[in-house]
């Protein structure tokens, strides 16, 4: 797919990533001339199900707001059929790679980052189930004040990125036929069809430290069959961390062995308590949250008070779909959700297998139809691209139908 054109607005660089059911690439988007990342269902995994978990993990991530995730941008469907969506490219290692050679105490900072974006999808009655070091990606860069009580602290650090929703579900009681995550990551409770709930996640992140710290993989003994190493992972019988790391810091290693408890009650209850733990023994004091993360609780809480407007918008645009458009003027107050309004109808529609065009206002054009020049300059490059479809009387009425609006 090197080199090709999607949508004829992303141009596929290069592969980065690959899945159980889709591919990633880096991708340059033509329309901003920014990097982003492409994420493509695969040829082979077309089943309902699949497509389904695909339009879920999107809608999902366009719902939350955190720095430690990836933002998504736009959905839609190739010519052979298969979904795909846009999101935040980053430049970095996964965790596993990123960590080789750090101190302890430059790794606390990514440790307390996970916590914090754990902390927050499983206050949204959310559980990952796959945390492992390639969904962790580590990319460098500067945040001000976020590790420190200094609110003026500004230093070069290492930023957590938690990846793949596409196993992520809500709370429930598991019946046992369907195992989610990735061995040796899965909590014991997920594996024997109990009720799961956030510790689960905790489980996995202790796996994930282990690797980490002892640059080995977690082990539950010596497993010579798959039935032989589920029933290890059962037990959940580890080897401590200090016996492959003389000098590992204990109460890090004592941390590590109550994450990796087969009792789930004998585990951290909730993500933040691992940072209060660190903040016992580290040089550092962490904050539970910084500015940034207060922010993302704020600007994805769920979406109400504006169900009316939304209905209107819905119905509109059922309107359109059978040829009767209307243009809609949204006004209000600065700050009362018109672009959170906006932004969730454009989520809905893309779904829907619909194309959407976004103008802007900018500061130094002020023509009375400025908004409209991206908008149209997108629309009539979008029909220069589709020309023959756009020969069938069908298509000209609804060009007609729109221009006359104008």
């Amino acid at each position: 797919m090197s080199r090709m054109i999607i949508d004829n607005r992303y141009k596929v660089l290069r592969k980065i990533g690959s899945g159980a059911t889709s591919n990633v690439y880096k991708a340059r988007d033509l329309k901003n001339n920014t990097i982003i990342a492409l994420k493509i269902l695969s040829k082979t995994k077309t089943s309902s199900d699949v497509v389904q978990h695909f339009r879920r993990e999107f809608r999902l991530l366009a719902d939350l707001r955190h720095p430690n995730l990836c933002s998504v941008y736009d959905f839609g469907i190739l010519k052979d059929g298969r979904s795909y969506f846009t999101m935040d490219y980053i430049e970095g290692d996964d965790i596993f790679t990123a960590t080789r050679g750090l101190t302890y105490e430059k790794l606390y900072p990514l440790i307390v980052q996970l916590c914090r974006v754990l902390e927050y999808i499983h206050s949204k009655g959310l559980i990952h189930y796959d945390i492992k070091p390639s969904n962790v990606l580590i990319a460098k860069g500067k945040e001000q004040g976020a590790e420190s009580k200094k609110p003026s602290a500004q230093r070069p650090m290492l930023h957590a990125k938690l990846l793949d929703f596409g196993l992520t579900g809500e709370q429930k009681t598991k019946d046992g036929t369907l195992m989610r995550g990735t061995f040796p990551y899965i909590a014991p409770e997920v594996i024997k069809g109990l009720t799961v709930d956030p510790r689960a996640d905790l489980y996995s992140l202790g796996v994930l430290l282990y690797k980490i710290c002892t640059r080995k993989s977690f082990k539950t003994g010596t497993e010579t069959s798959f039935a032989t190493f589920l029933q290890q992972q059962r037990e959940c019988v580890a080897e401590p961390p200090s016996k492959f790391v003389s000098r590992m810091p204990k109460r890090l290693e004592q941390l590590i062995i109550r994450l990796l408890s087969a009792e789930p009650a004998v585990r951290f209850s909730r993500a933040n308590e691992v940072i209060e733990k660190i903040n016992k023994f580290s040089r550092k004091q962490f904050d539970l949250e910084t500015e940034k993360t207060i922010e993302g609780y704020l600007l994805s809480s769920q979406f109400v008070g504006r169900e009316k407007e939304m209905g209107k918008l819905q119905s509109l645009y059922e309107q359109m779909q059978h040829g009767n458009g209307k243009v809609v003027l949204i006004t209000g107050e600065a700050g009362i959700g018109k672009s959170r309004l906006l932004k969730e109808f454009k989520t809905i529609t893309q779904m829907k297998r619909s194309h959407t065009f976004i103008g802007y206002v900018h500061k130094d054009k002020t023509g009375p139809l400025e908004p409209f020049h991206d908008i149209f300059c997108e629309l009539i490059d979008y029909i220069k691209k589709r020309a023959n479809l756009f020969q069938s009387r069908k298509h000209k009425l609804s060009l007609a139908v729109l221009f006359k609006m104008f």
